[in-house]
């Protein structure tokens, strides 16, 4: 009976969570903590995270329940980066300046104490379930389910006709008329609800995960797991299965269109190919096999999308420099500095002067509302008075709005109304790459000084979006093209463990990883393959590996995050069976 309950549990994990898709509606008035994490409006609509996060937690006491009654955990050294992890989250929740955010979650993430600690049951469940050889079966199929109804929602989102505008699922997901008319979104934002109502073809699929970068990450992971599985079955029809899961699981990856997914894909597969090349060379139309399946899904999805597939996994951004560095305003003067000069403004009582670095004026051009400046070092620069009293500086494609207030210089900020010009802390050298990475580089060099003040404990789970600098309107505009737009999250895994939930716990999750991954490659490098475990196992440990590498640029979320923690159990369970010979 308890068995069944299990396999229930886990079913619900890997197959019902993944796919849940449901709008709540959630306040975030103004001047609340909520509203911090999410300030775009007075009300959330998530359909993604906060409906999995509840879930998730009543799967959490569950999973923990039983264990507490079957009283025979595995003995494993595993369990000690789990635990440090643990007890990280614990006491950088207890000693949060934004307790009610660290229990319940952040606006649109909803990552609170809970789910954190939920993740760590999740682990320590799978760990145990595995008794058997058919347990190991189990979780594999109730995976590959899983996989299915989420890379099915992708691939249908991608071609513009949702699966959740089926009747029935378009209730689950939008469970009221009128919900959405309590929801604002930013411009240019396509949300799921907009996918279900309009269906836009072929833009980022986030399929139910929330978020197209989130669709690269999961995608890593089942398609790695997959390999060893295509590889070693011995019945035809079993190793077609596989194939159409991998296909299906390829599909959402590339529909996600997510280069980090994309790109921690091929070097999964390269350490795939050297952990299991005996098995490989044995087996060599393994080698034909995979790559026609790729490239027909890839020529599929990148013809229906008119190249846009291809386009994108292309784009290096290899000539993203930023030439203009910074705005700094020092009593009456605007320092504006780029790797070619600096620039100083003063604004006096009447008048409006520019002067180069050594402090000799540079002359000026007045031609109706532009300002222009008659120095071949200043050509990129330009002034253009704007209504309501703003000064918009102008330079290449930049635009940042200057207001000039009792002689000071600000800038037009959240509230539209005049604010103090910041230059926040920050990894100064990253500067001529912050639009590298989609941008990340500029959120990374504001992150890293995070991590330096966020200690042994951090700040709390879920509060990034409150002490990211979110009023660097200069920065924000460089590299975000928009001085306004909210980052919610360091798009870093260990960057938001480090600074979330403090040194501990991102010490507590290497330790972990690290002695995981050391421990696979020794037991699987000259592994022969030969039994389930083994097979299994190096499929655990590419998966891993895989989201490990999208997590340089990803971050964790309720959507997948589950399901990373379970394979990595699975993964623990397989290496400690292998080393005590039970196979």
């Amino acid at each position: 009976m308890k068995k069944k309950i299990e396999i229930a549990l886990l079913g619900i994990l890997l197959t019902f969570l993944p796919f849940l898709v449901r709008l709540k509606i959630l306040p975030t008035e103004p001047g609340t903590l909520m509203y911090l994490t999410h300030p775009l409006g007075e009300a959330i609509g998530d359909m993604f995270h906060y409906e999995k996060s509840r879930v998730l937690i009543v799967l959490g006491i569950s999973m923990l329940f039983i264990m507490i009654l079957k009283r025979n955990l595995k003995k494993t050294y595993y369990y000690i980066g789990l635990i440090i992890y643990g007890a990280g989250v614990l006491l950088s929740t207890f000693f949060s300046p934004f307790l009610p955010i660290a229990l319940g979650g952040g606006g649109n993430r909803y990552e609170g104490i809970f789910v954190l600690l939920s993740y760590v049951v999740v682990s320590f469940f799978v760990i145990n379930f595995v008794r058997e050889r058919k347990d190991v079966k189990y979780f594999i199929y109730i995976l590959l389910i899983g996989s299915f109804f989420v890379s099915l929602a992708g691939i249908t989102e991608f071609l513009g006709m949702s699966i959740y505008k089926i009747p029935f699922l378009a209730k689950i997901a939008i469970p009221q008329e009128g919900l959405l008319d309590k929801v604002t979104y930013p411009e240019g934002y396509i949300s799921m609800a907009q996918v279900i109502k309009f269906s836009p073809k072929f833009h980022n699929v986030k399929a139910s995960l929330g978020n197209s970068n989130y669709s690269g990450s999961y995608g890593v992971m089942i398609c790695m797991f997959l390999f060893p599985l295509i590889l070693k079955s011995k019945e035809r029809f079993t190793r077609y299965i596989f194939m159409f899961f991998y296909a299906a699981n390829l599909a959402l990856l590339l529909a996600g269109r997510s280069r980090a997914g994309i790109y921690a894909s091929i070097a999964s597969f390269i350490i795939f190919m050297v952990l299991c090349r005996k098995e490989i060379w044995k087996r060599k139309v393994f080698l034909l096999e995979i790559p026609l399946i790729t490239g027909a899904i890839f020529l599929a999805l990148n013809l229906l999308s008119s190249g846009a597939v291809g386009d994108n996994i292309e784009n290096l951004e290899v000539n993203r420099k930023v030439n203009l560095r910074d705005v700094k305003s020092i009593g009456n003067t605007l320092e504006v500095t780029s790797y070619d000069n600096k620039l100083i403004l003063k604004s006096g009582k009447e008048e409006l002067s520019f002067y180069r670095e050594d402090g000799s004026l540079v002359p000026v051009n007045i031609e109706k509302n532009i300002i222009s400046l008659e120095d071949p070092k200043f050509q990129k620069y330009s002034f253009e008075n704007k209504e309501k009293g703003v000064l918009e500086l102008q330079y290449d494609e930049i635009k940042f709005p200057l207001v000039i207030q009792n002689q000071k210089f600000k800038t037009i900020g959240w509230s539209r109304k005049p604010e103090e010009i910041i230059s926040p802390e920050r990894m100064a050298k990253w500067d001529r790459y912050q639009r590298k990475a989609s941008s990340r580089v500029y959120i990374w060099s504001r992150s890293l000084p995070l991590l330096k003040k966020s200690g042994f404990f951090g700040f709390g789970p879920d509060t990034y979006p409150i002490i990211f600098p979110q009023n660097d309107y200069f920065g924000k505009n460089v590299s975000l093209n928009n001085p306004y737009i909210f980052v919610s999250k360091p798009h870093n895994l260990y960057l938001q463990i480090g600074i979330n939930t403090g040194w501990l716990s991102l010490f507590g999750f290497l330790l972990l990883v690290i002695c995981y991954c050391l421990d696979s490659l020794r037991i699987y490098f000259n592994s022969g393959y030969e039994n389930i475990y083994e097979i299994v196992g190096v499929g655990c440990s590419l998966a891993v590996i895989g989201y490990l590498m999208t997590g340089m640029f990803n971050d964790s979320a309720v959507s997948v995050a589950p399901t990373f923690w379970a394979i990595l159990g699975l993964g623990i369970s397989m290496n400690i069976k292998i080393r005590k010979g039970v196979i």
